[in-house]
């Protein structure tokens, strides 16, 4: 089969893919050879998990045109980085595995900023200071710069990040140490302080990424130890009013 006798069209000829919204080209192929022949129609360029084509396989005879539907969908944004690039729909003949055309198709990859945050462990109990590790991951498609911050609903917490800043390539994971401190109660039960932790980004539109934590305080002297003490006090002060009964009974 002649090569230049197969000849295929892609509608449209240049697009723009978002992750999580299918995109639907439509290509034609022309058999323009003096048999009948089938032609299997495949994609390259992208990863074939992205891609569905309907039908696969077109037959066609000698001068006549068949359509096919390729619908390409990242699911994930970070499989598919941000930008331009150039993907192939090709056609390839049964009867002549030499055969092949492909049609080049521009695609400008829309940029998804996401990302997902967590602390590790998710409580402590600790005297003034304890540590927690945050763990930001990069599920978009393109490098992301986050600065952490942290808050406390009293504002008696003090953090510190180390590092504070990173720069997350998209499908990757990046750690920091949170150093928190804040003042030690001296008597009564544990104090909960429920922290939050915030990836902030240069986009002032983009959608807040937080996680959230428990700094669980011991006092200084604990409840119990009060208790104690307390019921040391009363016995004693039991006991001395017993013997001064027994002394004044004694004296009469």
């Amino acid at each position: 089969m002649n090569v230049s006798s197969l000849r295929i069209r892609v509608e449209p000829a240049k697009a723009t893919l978002e992750a999580g919204l299918p995109l639907v080209l439509e290509a034609e192929v022309f058999n323009g050879s003096r048999v009948v022949d089938e032609f299997a129609i495949d994609v390259v360029g992208i990863d074939s998990r992205f891609v569905k084509i309907d039908p696969g396989k077109v037959a066609l005879f000698p001068s006549a045109v068949g359509n096919t539907l390729i619908s390409i969908d990242v699911t994930s944004p970070y499989l598919m980085a941000a930008g331009p690039t150039i993907i192939g729909i090709r056609a390839r003949s049964a009867i002549d595995p030499d055969a092949s055309v492909v049609e080049e198709v521009p695609l400008d990859v829309l940029p998804v900023s996401q990302a997902i945050l967590e602390i590790h462990p998710e409580s402590i109990k600790r005297g003034n200071a304890g540590a927690f590790v945050v763990v930001a991951r990069n599920i978009g498609n393109s490098p992301l710069e986050i600065v952490f911050r942290g808050s406390d609903p009293a504002g008696e917490i003090s953090f510190t990040f180390d590092p504070e800043t990173h720069v997350v390539p998209p499908g990757e994971e990046v750690w920091s140490i949170i150093d928190v401190r804040a003042p030690r109660p001296w008597l009564g039960s544990d104090v909960q302080r429920p922290i939050t932790v915030t990836a902030v980004t240069p986009d002032p539109d983009a959608e807040p990424i937080t996680a959230t934590a428990v700094f669980v305080q011991r006092p200084r002297i604990s409840g119990a130890l009060v208790l104690i003490f307390v019921l040391l006090i009363a016995a004693a002060l039991f006991l001395a009013a017993f013997l001064i009964a027994n002394m004044i009974t004694s004296n009469n």
